[in-house]
């Protein structure tokens, strides 16, 4: 036997599975609403909400993404000077490559890279690690003038964040 309810309309009682109540007329007069219409609607809703928080949310980078980010771009800079130095740049393998907070002198900060570089020789052979200490694309190879004075001053014992992995 097949469950009775009220037409939405005239209020007379109505089968569930009516299509059309006998008394008015008025179609689908149960008012039934089936699950996946109500899955429908429900997954409408979330997904409203979604783009909702999705417009007016919040787009800025947190702070540490943005430090981090500036920090790889000085140690991009510093590599693309390093690579001037070197007779095959496209060999160059990079290792513990830091950037270095320092204080200039007008009181902002920026950052000096200090890293290890292996690269091929004139005759194809990699030469072994060797240091280097840069800002931007001045930069100091291990052996050069003045080079273990600012190796020292700036990169040893200092705090510095690892970013060779962006490099590589």
């Amino acid at each position: 036997m097949a469950k009775l309810t009220n037409c939405k309309d005239c209020g007379h009682k109505v089968s569930k599975k009516a299509n059309v109540c006998p008394s008015c007329g008025v179609k689908n007069p149960s008012n039934r609403t089936h699950g996946f219409t109500k899955f429908l609607a429900t997954l409408l809703c979330l997904f409203s909400v979604f783009c909702l928080f999705a417009a007016f949310g919040d787009h800025e980078p947190s702070q540490a993404n943005h430090e981090l980010n500036l920090k790889v771009y000085y140690a991009e800079r510093t590599v693309e000077g390093l690579k001037k130095y070197l007779k095959d740049p496209s060999s160059a393998k990079l290792s513990g490559v830091l950037t270095v907070p320092y204080t200039r002198k007008d009181g902002s900060t920026s950052y000096v890279v200090c890293g290890e570089v292996n690269a091929r020789n004139g005759f194809g052979g990699y030469t072994g690690y060797q240091s280097f200490v840069g800002v931007g694309e001045l930069v100091l190879l291990e052996g050069t003038n003045g080079f273990s004075k600012v190796w020292n001053e700036v990169c040893v014992g200092k705090p510095g964040t690892d970013v060779t992995d962006y490099l590589n």
